[in-house]
C-alpha cells in the first residue's frame, strides 16, 4: 500500500515557509496579558516603604517560633529576615512588631504572607541561612493602624 502525499514534500514535513501559522494584524502577543509595567518590573505601591531603624523586630504567634529584623515597613505591610528553619512562613500568620529597648510593643497583628525567600548570604563562610518575608497587613483595626503610625514615624529611616 502506498500513501499519497496532499503536499509535494514525501518526507512530511512542513517546509518553513507554511510551518508558522497566519496572525492577525491586531494580535499584541503579551500585550493583552501582561500590562506595561509589569513587563518593565514596576511595582506600585499604596504607599511607600520605610527603612526600619537597627533594633526593630517581628515576633511570629503561630506554630513557628521565629524573630525577625524588620527590613522595610509602610501602613500595608512589611518585611523582615529571620534565620531559616525547615519550615517556609506562609498564609495568614499573627506578628507583633517589637523595639529592643522596649520603647514600643504591637501585638498580635493579622498578617498574610506575599513572598518568602532565601537571603544571599554576605560572607561566603556564613553557616546561618537567612529567608526575607514579605507581606501585608489585613484587618488592622483603628488602635492598630494609629499604633502603627507613630511606629513609622518614630522608628524609620529614609524609604526603603
Amino acid at each position: 500500500m502506498r500513501t499519497i502525499y496532499q503536499n509535494s514534500n514525501p518526507g512530511g514535513r512542513r517546509s518553513v515557509s507554511n510551518r508558522r501559522e497566519p496572525v492577525s494584524p491586531n494580535y499584541k502577543g503579551l500585550e493583552k496579558r501582561v500590562t506595561e509595567e509589569r513587563r518593565r518590573g514596576i511595582r506600585k505601591r499604596k504607599s511607600p516603604r520605610f527603612r526600619a531603624k537597627e533594633g526593630s523586630y517581628t515576633a511570629i504567634n503561630s506554630k513557628y517560633s521565629i524573630i525577625g529584623l524588620i527590613k522595610n515597613i509602610n501602613k500595608c505591610g512589611l518585611a523582615f529576615q529571620y534565620v531559616a528553619n525547615a519550615k517556609k512562613l506562609a498564609g495568614r500568620l499573627t506578628i507583633d512588631i517589637f523595639r529592643h529597648s522596649k520603647e514600643f510593643y504591637l501585638e498580635t497583628l493579622p498578617f498574610k504572607t506575599i513572598s518568602d525567600f532565601y537571603v544571599d548570604s554576605k560572607s561566603p563562610f556564613s553557616t546561618i541561612i537567612l529567608r526575607q518575608c514579605s507581606g501585608k497587613f489585613a484587618d488592622l483595626t483603628d488602635s492598630q493602624i494609629s499604633q502603627l503610625d507613630r511606629f513609622i514615624h518614630n522608628y524609620t529611616i529614609g524609604e526603603a
